[in-house]
């Protein structure tokens, strides 16, 4: 990632898809306006610590970072003050650990095309999470959801499209559940 990127005070957005990024440099401290970043589709197996000194930061892209270790990745996340949108879809996460929870800010999280995860250990942990109003597990080999879900009581949008094994009857049970 060229340096000199860092040099644009006023960069708001940052858009580096795709390019087989490992790390990013200290450098990039200086992008205080950063509000946006993608890094889907790249290289990351720690979430660079960069990240934590864009205070303004409140989107954050890491899909298909497939080799993203999100429990090690927690401690920079965790000082993202504002982050409310997440996109973890295609990270090959099994599981949330359970300091997912101090992402208090987060509203949006995408952690689809994940076909193992443990949907039942994470939506016992998501159910912490007051803020949480849209779930995206799309193209996640679903086959019917936890009766847990219900916990997750902040939650007005789940998005389920590409799933096509899923029981309707456990959607069904869910949307009454809750509503």
């Amino acid at each position: 990632l060229p340096e000199s990127i860092s040099l644009i005070p006023s960069l708001k957005i940052l858009n580096v898809s795709g390019n087989q990024l490992s790390k990013i440099s200290s450098e990039f401290k200086s992008l205080q306006n950063i509000d946006v970043i993608n890094l889907r589709g790249n290289a990351f197996r720690r979430l660079p610590k960069v990240l934590m000194y864009f205070p303004l930061l409140r989107e954050l892209d890491l899909g298909e970072n497939d080799a993203l270790q999100l429990k090690i990745s927690l401690q920079v996340l965790s000082e993202i003050k504002l982050l409310d949108k997440l996109y973890l879809d295609g990270t090959g996460i099994r599981r949330l650990p359970n300091k997912f929870t101090e992402l208090k800010k987060l509203q949006e999280l995408s952690i689809g095309n994940n076909r193992k995860m443990d949907l039942t250990q994470m939506f016992d942990v998501l159910s912490d999470m007051k803020s949480l109003h849209v779930l995206s597990l799309e193209n996640s080999a679903i086959t019917e959801l936890p009766s847990n879900l219900a916990t997750i009581s902040s939650l007005a949008g789940l998005v389920l499209d590409k799933n096509e094994e899923i029981d309707m009857d456990s959607v069904i049970d869910y949307v009454q559940r809750s509503g």
